[in-house]
């Protein structure tokens, strides 16, 4: 059973983020290395970030085990109360699991002296899972597995919803980039394409905004792209990645301009597509940005704290009156500028 998200945040707001698009829920012995391994495996090529348990959850039968019902009772009612959808694929499912009689039934009666109320909650959820439309591998293209799950990913990657623009706004210094480097390197491959640029604010001065698409539309393609001229940078771009789901990273945007250039509309990039902006100004991302985070700075003792674990390998204040003296000057003078933390080292 495949359970994805299809809540997304509203614009210009911070709202419930997913870790996960999709979560698989099966039972271990007979799938994991053959129909749900392929499944996540195609999952994951298509950029659809997934979760499978691998081996951290105990094995068993659907309905002989209790962990697997009460997953499948709490998947239930995460459909209800978080908009989430519920995609089942009865995999050699005898259909009398839906009914829960013959050896279901007995098994349910097993539990049912125990504790009437949990089984009542499994019973419901065994039902609505079992009315949902879903998949029969063995019943679909005369049992051809490979297309089935084709077909399974066409329709989870049709749920996946628009693409977002992210807002990340702060001071100078105050670890914007870092953040925005730190979610490129992690998600990355999970998208068609991907594309940092970095510094937006000196290069756009040096090379022209045409260099930038090119940059934009050649690493997310991997192909050489030559531009003539902003206006036909737009167009192509909007021609080459409307259908691709990318990551691009827009890094010390300080123009307007520059993001209608490179990020003109949400209509230029596929569903799914992330386009991540950092700035110093935060006006710039209420024209644009879909959601917004702002980077806060460290207050002194965090500061504090910060320098000394970098600087002596310690959390806690060095004893040195001197040396704290020049550690709470540099605090004072460089507050929120993290990367001076890490490359500043101090001898005794």
């Amino acid at each position: 059973m495949a359970s994805s998200s299809s809540s997304h945040p509203t614009p210009a707001s911070s709202s419930q983020s997913w870790i996960y698009d999709v979560f698989l829920s099966f039972r271990g012995e007979d799938t994991r290395k053959t129909f749900v391994d392929h499944l996540y495996s195609s999952l994951e090529q298509q950029g659809i970030y997934t979760y499978k348990d691998d081996e951290t959850l105990p094995r068993g039968d659907l309905i002989d085990s209790s962990w697997c019902l009460d997953e499948l009772a709490y998947i239930m009612e995460c459909m209800g109360t978080r908009g989430q959808t519920v995609m089942p694929i009865f995999y050699d499912v005898d259909p009398y699991v839906r009914k829960q009689k013959g050896k279901y039934g007995e098994a349910f009666a097993k539990y049912e002296s125990a504790n009437n109320n949990k089984v009542e909650s499994w019973r419901k959820a065994l039902v609505a899972a079992g009315n949902l439309s879903g998949w029969v591998p063995k019943d679909f293209a005369n049992g051809h597995e490979a297309k089935c799950i084709k077909d399974i990913i066409g329709s989870i990657s049709s749920r996946r919803g628009a693409m977002l623009i992210v807002g990340i706004w702060g001071v100078g210094g105050g670890g914007k980039t870092t953040l925005a480097y730190s979610a490129y390197t992690k998600f990355s491959i999970f998208f068609e394409g991907h594309c940092f640029l970095e510094n937006i604010r000196d290069e756009s001065n040096k090379q022209g905004m045409q260099r930038l698409q090119e940059k934009t539309l050649s690493r997310t393609t991997k192909t050489q792209v030559v531009i003539e001229n902003d206006n036909d940078g737009r167009s192509m771009i909007k021609r080459r990645l409307c259908h691709k789901t990318v990551l691009v990273v827009l890094d010390d945007v300080n123009d307007l301009k520059q993001l209608e250039s490179l990020a003109g509309s949400h209509d230029w990039f596929g569903d799914g597509s992330r386009i991540l902006i950092t700035t110093r100004d935060e006006n710039l991302l209420t024209r644009k940005a879909d959601v917004i985070y702002g980077v806060s700075l460290l207050s002194h003792d965090e500061g504090i704290k910060l320098f000394n674990r970098h600087a002596y390998r310690e959390d806690k204040p060095v004893q040195d009156y001197h040396m704290m003296r020049v550690s709470s000057y540099s605090i004072d003078m460089h507050i929120g500028k993290m990367n001076l933390y890490k490359i500043m080292r101090f001898s005794h």
